[in-house]
């Protein structure tokens, strides 16, 4: 039994290796982002700007990295599931591409002090927003015998949330730096306390019901 779900897995990762190199990124982006995050707080870094252009790639690192990566990583095929219904085919392979890119650009640009890099990444990382929303849309239109079960409500409420954070973010890159720290809040209720926030409502919605005997509803 053992060696038969062995090889199910197997067979599973070799058709969508993107969850585990999205998952492999997401833990790079927080090893990085942590480590920044020490470098800063220990206030070793007497120079304004390094200190704010670390700060910021900071937050970046292990918000649209660590967080989103993650959760987008485990969406596309918890999404799905939820839905009872078959994984729908999409540009994955360029999504994953697009938003690890992304994240690195942008915080590589902020980082550096480079506001042109870090725009031109709020860019390339909104690309892999849209083909994100792309596949929950259609996995929202398929056909199925059940109806929207709230966990799946609450996934794709999320992901408007990650739709227009993201979206915003790119808006505030693109006045540099400055523009950046202004939309610090912004960003955070955006992409924290809706996109993040959401996703586990969902989650649990669908996992908890689980843990006990009885109907989930």
């Amino acid at each position: 039994g053992a060696f038969v779900i062995g090889a199910r897995r197997r067979a599973l990762n070799r058709r969508h290796p993107l969850p585990i190199v999205m998952y492999v990124s997401a833990i790079a982006a927080m090893l990085v982002g942590g480590a920044l995050g020490a470098l800063v707080g220990a206030g070793r870094i007497d120079d304004v700007d390094t200190y704010l252009g670390l700060r910021r790639a900071h937050m970046v690192l292990n918000v649209m990295g660590w967080v989103s990566l993650t959760i987008t990583g485990t969406l596309i095929t918890f999404l799905p599931t939820v839905l009872r219904i078959r994984m729908p085919s999409w540009h994955g392979a360029w999504t994953m591409i697009a938003l690890i890119a992304g994240v690195a650009i942008v915080s590589a640009g902020l980082a550096l002090g480079a506001d042109a890099v870090a725009a031109a990444g709020g860019v390339v990382y909104l690309a892999g927003v849209a083909s994100v929303i792309w596949m929950v849309g259609r996995a929202a239109g398929a056909p199925r015998a059940w109806p929207v079960p709230t966990a799946a409500k609450h996934l794709m409420a999320s992901v408007v949330w990650f739709a227009s954070g993201s979206l915003a973010t790119a808006v505030a890159l693109a006045r540099g730096g400055a523009g950046f720290d202004g939309f610090r809040q912004g960003f955070l209720a955006m992409l924290v306390g809706g996109w993040a926030l959401q996703t586990l409502l969902g989650a649990w919605q669908y996992l908890l019901p689980m843990a006990r005997p009885g109907h989930p509803d």
